[in-house]
């Protein structure tokens, strides 16, 4: 009985250890990744959040190949008719920076999506370090990372756009 009382003890800790941790701001080393503009202009994940200083920010980690990346952007698109307050920076994961300007032309335009659109030339593999995705331990795209005005992490795990995590913030 005793071993049976360890067991479920220890599964517990090995759940909750599983589950995503909330961090309330980026590190040094996430904020100074590169990323990489629609003209492939360089600068880091800090430069393009700074620029959003004072506003709400929605980071969306996406890529092109992803099927449910793509079923989501009519939620995204309606989100931001509901929420014009929010700026929306999309961070892609794409392995190829041609397919990534494909698919811009292809979802973003046909679902006119708003936002500001930047690539990792790092993609999302575990061979290439990417400290911004090794930081909020990335392991689902789409990703959706709520930022306050003053650029901290006000949702740090989100699957869906329309999750209550994130309208429970924009509505208080």
């Amino acid at each position: 009985m005793k071993s049976f009382k360890y067991a479920l003890i220890l599964l517990f800790f090995v759940i909750i250890s599983c589950v995503p941790q909330d961090k309330s701001d980026f590190n040094e080393a996430s904020l100074k990744q590169a990323v990489y503009d629609k003209e492939m202009n360089a600068s880091t994940v800090g430069d393009v959040l700074e620029a959003h200083k004072g506003e709400k920010v929605m980071i969306v980690v996406w890529a092109s190949w992803c099927i449910d990346c793509i079923k989501s952007l009519p939620n995204v698109a309606q989100f931001q008719k509901d929420y014009p307050e929010v700026n929306f920076v999309f961070l892609s994961v794409d392995e190829e920076e041609e397919k990534w300007q494909m698919g811009l032309e292809k979802y973003m335009n046909k679902f006119k999506i708003e936002g500001e659109q930047y690539y990792f030339d790092t993609g999302w593999s575990k061979n290439v370090d990417n400290d911004f995705v090794d930081y909020i331990g990335l392991d689902w795209i789409p990703r959706y990372m709520l930022l306050d005005e003053k650029g901290k992490i006000a949702v740090y795990y989100a699957k869906k756009i329309n999750a209550n995590s994130i309208k429970k913030q924009l509505e208080n």
